[in-house]
This record gives structure tokens, sequence and C-alpha cells, in this order.
């Protein structure tokens, strides 16, 4: 009986793989065709997706934490934040993304 349940289970999960792939086919063959129409078209900058990941990572209470007894009179950790994002989008740097 366990095994017919986990039988299905795999079945079903690979049915909502193939869906999603066939949706996804849809849509490349589509674009490909010209058969899309743009919807909204909204521009985000690296500073908002990088803020996210900064924050998702919890970056900004580790560094918090890290340099709290320093008695820095400035948000250190927004500054390390901006140095960093200037790092990797500053085309100069050896350490930028855009290669």
């Amino acid at each position: 009986m366990r095994c017919r349940q986990n039988s299905a289970k795999a079945i079903s999960t690979l049915d909502n793989k193939g869906d999603n792939f066939a949706t996804r086919v849809r849509v490349i063959e589509g674009s490909e065709h010209g058969r899309l129409e743009a919807g909204a078209l909204r521009h985000i900058g690296p500073d908002l997706v990088f803020g996210r990941l900064w924050k998702k990572l919890g970056l900004d209470p580790a560094l918090n934490r890290l340099l709290k007894d320093r008695g820095f009179e400035f948000p250190v950790e927004r500054a390390v934040s901006l140095t960093v994002l200037h790092r990797l989008f500053e085309s100069g740097s050896d350490r930028a993304g855009e290669r």
C-alpha cells in the first residue's frame, strides 16, 4: 500500500513538472514567433536587487552584531553594503559583475 502511495505521489510530482515545462515551452515558442504582447515593464536597479539579497542573507544584522562594540557614529553596515555594491557594479573594479 505504501509503495502505491509513493508511486502516486511521484506520478503527481512528474505531472506537475510536466505542466510547468509545457507552459514554459509555450511561452518561449510564443516569444520566438512574435505572438506575445509585452505587459507592464518595470525596471529595478541593481541597488534594489542587491539590497534585497543583502537583507535575505542576513548580512545587516550580522555586521551590526560584529560592530556594535566599536562605537561608530555612523551606520557602518550601510557603508560596507555600498562599498560592496560599488565593487560589483563599477566597470573598473576587478570584481565587476558585468563580465
